[in-house]
């Protein structure tokens, strides 16, 4: 039996972001994927624009096409939202892995990275979803380490 994996892609992107994927796993899985609200052209209203939101399109993705516990790929917000999900709803996941996904959301930090490197109506948008992220945080603390690191005994 072929296990399920559902696809998240990042801020701003879309389903598209990860299409190599939706093309290269077939073979081992069964590959979902969406794209968020207020991503690739789907309509946004400000108050849809949040991490719970997120979260949520992700838990009624899932039941809505009855599919078993999941693994997920999630790449920066997708991952975020993926990781929000499973707080509320852990039944739904098999695992999830994340790639280039920040837990400590500013409009500071997020600002600061992406700096000069968009048009002003992209740098809005980022802005906004920076603020509602650091707004709704639903996970719980948690000790994140990089895996290289060595813990003392």
């Amino acid at each position: 039996m072929q296990h399920t994996i559902l696809l998240l892609h990042g801020a701003l992107a879309s389903e598209a972001q990860l299409k190599f994927l939706t093309r290269e796993l077939p073979p081992f899985y069964a590959v979902h994927s969406f794209s968020f609200t207020g991503h690739a052209g789907r309509p946004l209203a400000a108050a849809d624009f949040t991490m719970k939101c997120f979260a949520q399109e992700v838990t009624e993705f899932i039941q809505r096409q009855s599919l078993p516990p999941v693994h997920v790929f999630g790449y920066s917000m997708g991952g975020y939202a993926a990781l929000s999900a499973a707080v509320t709803a852990p039944e739904l996941f098999r695992s999830i892995t994340t790639l280039g996904t920040k837990f400590d959301w500013s409009p500071a930090t997020a600002l600061g990275k992406c700096a000069g490197s968009m048009p002003r109506p992209c740098a809005k948008r980022h802005r906004k979803l920076w603020s509602s992220l650091r707004a709704c945080t639903p996970l719980p603390p948690a000790r994140v380490t990089n895996r290289h690191q060595r813990h003392a005994a």
